[in-house]
């Protein structure tokens, strides 16, 4: 990020491209010279750096509806997308779970089972292993 916002600041200066590449190159900062070009077109045609919206569908969840989401998994990350989607829907959010899932996915949100789940599944595995050690051992 600092080579772009360098070569933002180099081109503000008046310099063109093949400058600005010369000026990096003494600086030490490893960058071509077509990336140099395309970085002050970009600047030039838009005026910013920043990625602009692209053509698409539109999302379903506003960023207020995607920080919901996240505020709810800070406060209880064992809970499921259906419940989430409840939770939006009585704040007038109708979407499906699997978007609820989705959005969660691209926060950072991987966990599928609950740990409850799991640790369920942790109880009986020991508990079979006492079994069988039990059934071994001649006492069940």
């Amino acid at each position: 990020m600092y080579t772009r916002t360098r070569i933002e600041l180099l081109q503000k200066e008046g310099l063109h491209p093949a400058g600005i590449f010369k000026v990096l190159k003494r600086e030490g900062l490893s960058v071509s010279f077509p990336s140099v070009a395309r970085i002050v077109q970009k600047l030039q045609t838009t005026g910013t750096l920043a990625n602009l919206p692209r053509s698409g569908r539109p999302s379903k969840l506003s960023t207020e509806a995607k920080a919901f989401i996240d505020q709810q998994m800070r406060k209880n990350d064992e809970m499921t997308s259906g419940q989430i989607q409840k939770k939006l829907e009585k704040r007038g959010v109708t979407v499906s779970s699997s978007t609820v899932r989705r959005s969660r996915k691209e926060q950072g949100w991987t966990l599928q089972q609950t740990r409850f789940r799991v640790t369920l599944l942790k109880i009986k595995i020991v508990q079979s292993l006492h079994y069988i050690v039990l059934v071994i051992s001649g006492v069940g």
